[in-house]
């Protein structure tokens, strides 16, 4: 049973063992790896776990199962980077993955293995469209956390990132 209080909004739900490690991350582009251990509350109050400014929203966890972090933003900039760059920590803000341009916001993160990304969003009269990343192709997006990323060339207005099998 969840109980929320007044004017709380549910922003995600995760169900997997507490082991499991997740990257948990927010719009502005700050994260960190977790595992569900320590997004577990005993308190009927519940837990501050991820740390948000004002405005900020938190993307959905992205499983830490990789090796390599990819970071989209809204004005469709990639980064790739080592997992290992990153901190495990219980809750907090965590590090920086991206350096955000004024007015920008990170749409999605995930963890991948090298695996094809596939880049999905809206083009046209809100047409549906979709643009895929091979292992190749990534390699000129790769660079270190905190890094600006590099501009995809896209046609369309990026709205996730998705790891094809």
């Amino acid at each position: 049973m969840i109980d929320l209080q007044e004017g709380g909004k549910l922003a995600q739900a995760l169900t997997a063992p507490p082991e499991s490690k997740y990257l948990v991350a927010g719009t502005l582009g700050y994260g960190f790896v977790a595992s569900v251990a320590d997004m577990v509350s005993r308190n009927k109050a519940g837990k501050a776990f991820l740390a948000l400014d004002k405005g900020e929203v938190p993307l959905p966890p992205a499983p830490a199962i990789g090796d390599n972090v990819a970071v989209l933003t809204r004005a469709g900039r990639l980064l790739i980077f080592a997992l290992a760059e990153l901190k495990e920590m219980g809750k907090g803000k965590g590090l920086m993955l991206i350096d955000l341009v004024k007015n920008d916001e990170v749409v999605c993160v995930v963890v991948s293995n090298g695996q094809t990304l596939s880049i999905g969003g809206s083009g046209r009269g809100g047409k549906p469209a979709q643009q895929a990343l091979d292992a190749r192709s990534q390699a000129a997006y790769r660079a270190a956390r905190a890094r600006r990323g590099q501009e995809i060339s896209l046609k369309f207005k990026p709205l996730s990132l998705l790891l094809d099998s």
